[in-house]
């Protein structure tokens, strides 16, 4: 009985010495590295998510200046207020669209566009009443009898007074040719006029 005591002892004990020996320092050690590694998963998480705020941000800024940007290009548009299409005189020919523009600065110009004129030494650009140069305002000498052609409209001159646009021939005295604004367009135009300064005039209430 003794000896099998002492038998069943040693196996017993080198069944111990078979196993694995994990010291309790090397434990800790990997329960710190598991540690570290979720912070630094965490962190990397937490700065993930600022670059998001700040892209959001950067977009944020982008599209408002796009809006700013696109704000002050329709505040850089102009208004046509006046229109009417260019014919000839006589045996004179003259064809194209005559426009009335202002810009938001208050600044006016007469405009012709897509004109194709008989070409003449001395033709002058009025704004005139009825269609008589005499009652009306010099603009400008043509010298470019087809395209489009800007004439400024001095600050001074009042719209109302005017109603048609007359080519004339000084050297001449003979009429080239004119387009007259309808009365239904030119209260068209002041009416649009009105209602784009209104909505302008919001805008800027509305961003102070």
């Amino acid at each position: 009985m003794n000896n099998m005591n002492s038998i069943k002892r040693m196996v017993f004990v080198v069944g111990l010495m078979g196993l694995p020996i994990v010291s309790l320092p090397a434990c800790a050690g990997m329960m710190q590295d598991s540690k570290g590694a979720m912070m630094e998963k965490g962190e990397t998480m937490t700065k993930d998510g600022s670059m998001t705020k700040t892209d959001k941000k950067m977009m944020g800024q982008k599209d408002g200046s796009m809006m700013e940007q696109k704000t002050g290009m329709m505040e850089g548009q102009m208004a046509e207020i006046r229109t009417g299409m260019l014919a000839g005189a006589g045996s004179h020919h003259a064809a194209g669209t005559v426009s009335v523009t202002k810009d938001q600065s208050g600044h006016k110009t007469l405009n012709l566009t897509e004109i194709l004129v008989d070409q003449v030494l001395d033709g002058r650009v009025y704004l005139a009443k009825n269609g008589d140069y005499r009652t009306g305002i010099e603009l400008g000498k043509l010298t470019q009898f087809s395209g489009t052609v800007d004439f400024p409209i001095p600050g001074t001159v009042n719209l109302e007074e005017y109603d048609s646009v007359v080519i004339w021939c000084k050297k001449f005295n003979v009429e080239i040719g004119r387009a007259s604004f309808g009365k239904a367009t030119m209260e068209a135009g002041d009416a649009m006029m009105d209602k784009k300064e209104a909505m302008m005039e919001g805008k800027k209430g509305m961003t102070k």
